[in-house]
């Protein structure tokens, strides 16, 4: 409720509005419920991350439905999924829903691929490194973003936003001048966080694939990938980290 400003008539207002949305999503949703293959899925990727990263810790996940704001996000106690993203199915219609639900609507079974991207999150919080940081600019908080993207893929097998990729790799070299003639600021409202106010083909959020290439650009150059993923989490130098990743479309 504090993170997401979620009050009774907002929740109220988005579940009456697209009734036969969540009718149907319901029996998808209480896949979440108890032991199964979503939670063995998520486990695996949990598994996978302490590999990776031995100080990984790995706090409460709480599933919920919210009002279709955030897929997920991290907090102090632990993670929140808004588990009315992950819930298409044949049986589901979608009509109801405005263009940005519909765009970042998944099936069940991508749980796992967003509790690892918000897990990574949880490790840098735990770095108290660049996420510590105030203020941060757009490259920072790409960096954030594209790490979390990046390792949550290593461990899951997935990328929550690959939509967003594809459209990046189609038009890298040209966004990227782009990008870099903004990475300074902080405003970073054209590129992360925008997918509700995006319009034409470009999708919003495109900061996230921005990270991600220059996190796997760093990662594929680095001889000890251990130490890689280390840096990745811990990173404090956001303009060090770019030139260190030789990242030039």
């Amino acid at each position: 409720i504090t993170l997401r400003q979620v009050t009774a008539a907002s929740l109220a207002q988005m579940v009456t509005g697209v009734p036969a949305y969540f009718a149907a999503a319901r029996a998808n949703t209480m896949r979440l419920v108890g032991a199964g293959d979503i939670q063995a899925s998520v486990r695996q990727a949990y598994r996978l991350m302490h590999a990776l990263y031995p100080p990984a810790v790995f706090p409460p996940v709480t599933f919920l439905i919210g009002r279709f704001s955030t897929g997920g996000t991290t907090s102090a106690t632990g993670m929140l999924i808004g588990a009315e993203f992950y819930a298409a199915g044949p049986s589901v219609p979608t009509s109801e829903l405005p263009a940005f639900q519909r765009n970042n609507l998944h099936a069940v079974d991508s749980v796992a691929l967003i509790v690892a991207h918000e897990n990574v999150h949880i490790q840098q919080m735990q770095a108290r490194a660049l996420m510590a940081k105030s203020g941060r600019n757009l490259l920072e908080q790409s960096l954030l973003e594209g790490s979390a993207d990046f390792i949550g893929t290593l461990i899951s097998g997935g990328n929550i936003n690959v939509r967003i990729m594809d459209y990046y790799r189609a038009n890298e070299a040209a966004l990227w001048r782009e990008f870099q003639a903004q990475m300074t600021s902080t405003d970073v409202s054209a590129w992360l966080y925008n997918q509700g106010t995006a319009t034409g083909a470009r999708p919003g959020d495109l900061g996230y694939s921005v990270g991600y290439r220059i996190v796997e650009a760093y990662y594929q150059k680095a001889a000890d990938k251990t130490a890689a993923i280390r840096a990745i989490i811990e990173v404090s130098d956001a303009a060090a980290f770019l030139r260190d990743s030789g990242y030039a479309p």
